[in-house]
């Protein structure tokens, strides 16, 4: 398991327009305790949500329970919807804090757990980490997985749904995005598949043929994708340069994830996709 060290934390300024929010919010409550620790959930949701736009990984903010006033009134919520994905609970601590409380409320319903210390001028957040579930109220901030996990679980989903064709009018259907994609797409960090860093497009190539032997991933392929130059895999290629798949070898891998019955197959190839 990956934990987090202190270099590996995310900070994010908090603007004066986060803190307006957490004090409209907390000045519903009924007790200074509870209306504190609504303006703290209501700012780490906020935080999280700047982190993830900047990734650009779709929110639904105001759908939040937090952001509906009868719920934040109930239950101790810090919940940031993820766009077909589900409810982020962001939880909150302060500077020097190692332990942050879970409430149970929020142990079920949830893609997972993130933790926000606040500091103390509550003018900046620093992301700690994830977990992708938990069992009790309090948790160790040195235990916490990488954000990474939650960027992979989280665009995981929505590949999958893209793959199933369930999509929103954001997405686009396979066939949309092979229409209209652009000419090259370069890897965008380097990610390892079956034991392979998917360095260059003739990585591609080996993980596509421990599937396919004999160059039987030619079988059922349609003629459009079928020029004389994949006779002789990616040597003849059009590639630009070591760090783009071409659009021919792209066009390649959709029709492949498209009419494989095997789902280790499939998966493996949506993964370079």
């Amino acid at each position: 398991m990956n934990y987090l060290t202190e270099r590996q934390t995310i900070s994010i300024p908090i603007p004066e327009e986060f803190r307006q929010n957490a004090l409209k919010f907390a000045r519903e409550q009924l007790t200074p305790t509870r209306g504190r620790q609504v303006y703290l959930n209501t700012l780490a949701v906020q935080v999280v949500n700047t982190y993830l736009q900047m990734l650009d990984i779709p929110t639904d903010l105001e759908s939040s329970y937090v952001w509906q006033p009868y719920r934040r009134l109930i239950d101790d919520v810090a919940d940031l919807v993820l766009t077909g994905v589900g409810h982020l609970e962001c939880r909150a601590i302060r500077t020097g804090d190692r332990i942050c409380y879970i409430p149970p409320e929020v142990w079920d319903g949830r893609i997972g757990y993130v933790v926000v210390e606040i500091n103390q001028t509550c003018k900046e957040g620093k992301i700690w980490g994830f977990l992708p579930n938990v069992t009790t109220s309090e948790i160790d901030i040195d235990k916490l997985h990488s954000l990474d996990e939650l960027i992979e679980r989280s665009h995981l989903v929505y590949l999958r749904k893209w793959l199933e064709n369930i999509y929103t009018n954001e997405w686009q259907t396979v066939e949309e995005f092979t229409r209209k994609r652009k000419p090259q797409f370069a890897f965008r960090s380097i990610k390892r598949v079956r034991g392979l860093k998917l360095e260059s497009p003739d990585i591609v190539w080996e993980i596509i043929e421990q599937f396919y032997p004999n160059h039987s991933w030619q079988k059922g392929l349609p003629s459009k994708f079928m020029p004389k130059k994949f006779n002789n895999r990616c040597e003849e290629l059009d590639v630009n340069n070591n760090s783009n798949i071409s659009s021919e070898l792209l066009d390649i891998l959709v029709h492949l994830i498209k009419t494989t019955e095997d789902e280790e197959i499939r998966w493996t190839l949506a993964e370079i996709l």
